[in-house]
């Protein structure tokens, strides 16, 4: 298991070493992971476009060229990035969706959102149906039947509703995608942002549509392990703040599409 470097060992910090100017702080490596199969966060082989996550640590490391992040060659599925997360195997994520079921075992650091994603589904382009609220999606019945993807915020804040028929067992996008095709589902619910890249990644513009209704705006924070000392939550919230400070952060929302 790879371990957390704080310079020379775990606890080698000075009283107010989070707030120094980066040039004289202290070495701090910080354990993370990539996710795997979610192109808008973490495209780590395309280097014209690695995805918002990749951008934003690579940011975070020259603004504080003491702070290194490790093990982003690490593709993981979320929830066994919740997992490591909650087991102190990692330190921190980009990014989470701070739901009820996550905070019982994973914190997220203060300060700025690094963006917000919105609730939206996506269908097929020949299926003229209009949808505004869950309400519409009850209204529907096993007619409307809804896939989510299986550990994702999406899947658990539709699966605490009632009356809406819920395929919620696929274990990645891409599958969802297909089923939608197939008409194995009518929506596919998730962040707008996501089936956006998705559909325009597979070329699939002309055979599906997403609608515009809104069903619900999260905000995406990193997740930490509760095991990760103040002062290097702080160094990060720091670095996190300098670039929405310096607008840098806003120009990343907007180069990907969730400002």
């Amino acid at each position: 298991m790879q371990r957390r470097a704080f310079c020379l060992g775990p606890a080698v910090w000075w009283p107010g070493a989070a707030l120094a100017e980066p040039r004289h702080a202290l070495a701090l490596n910080l354990r993370t992971a990539s996710q795997a199969a979610l192109p808008l966060k973490f495209d780590r082989l395309n280097r014209s476009r690695p995805g918002i996550c990749i951008e934003l640590i690579e940011r975070l490391e020259r603004t504080d060229t003491a702070l290194r992040f490790r093990g982003l060659e690490r593709d993981l599925p979320l929830k066994r990035i919740v997992q490591e997360l909650s087991a102190d195997e990692l330190d921190v994520f980009f990014s989470l969706i701070p739901t009820d079921e996550r905070r019982r075992t994973v914190d997220f650091l203060d300060g700025p959102p690094l963006y917000v994603s919105r609730h939206q589904v996506a269908v097929r382009a020949d299926d003229p149906v209009q949808v505004q609220t869950l309400d519409d999606l009850r209204a529907l019945g096993p007619e409307g039947l809804v896939l989510t993807t299986h550990g994702t915020a999406y899947a658990e804040y539709l699966g605490q509703q009632t009356g809406i028929a819920i395929y919620p067992q696929a274990l990645n996008n891409d599958q969802n995608l297909r089923m939608l095709l197939l008409g194995r589902g009518r929506f596919f619910y998730h962040a707008g942002s996501t089936l956006r890249e998705h559909i325009e990644r597979n070329g699939l513009g002309a055979q599906l549509r997403i609608l515009p209704a809104v069903f619900k705006v999260d905000e995406q924070r990193i997740g930490c392990s509760r095991a990760l000392p103040a002062l290097a939550r702080a160094r990060v919230v720091l670095g996190i703040q300098r670039l929405a400070d310096s607008g840098e952060l806003q120009r990343l929302r907007e180069r990907y599409g969730v400002a």
